[in-house]
C-alpha cells in the first residue's frame, strides 16, 4: 500500500490510500500509472491517476 498526494482538477489535494495494480515499472515521478483505488467500501475502479512527486512508502 501507498499513499500518494493526488492532484484533483480543482487542483485541490487529497490523500488516497492505493494500491499499485501490475506496475513493475512504477516511479512516483509524475506518470500515470493504473491504480486501484480503495473507498469505504472496498476497491472501486482501476483507473490511471497522475501522481505527484511527493508519493511516499507507507
Amino acid at each position: 500500500m501507498f499513499t500518494y498526494h493526488l492532484r484533483t482538477g480543482a487542483l485541490k489535494r487529497l490523500t488516497y490510500t492505493l494500491a499499485v495494480e501490475n506496475s513493475p515499472s512504477f516511479s512516483p515521478d509524475g506518470k500515470s500509472v493504473p491504480i486501484r483505488r480503495t473507498g469505504r467500501a472496498g476497491p472501486t475502479c482501476i483507473c490511471s491517476t497522475w501522481l505527484t512527486p511527493r508519493s511516499r512508502y507507507d
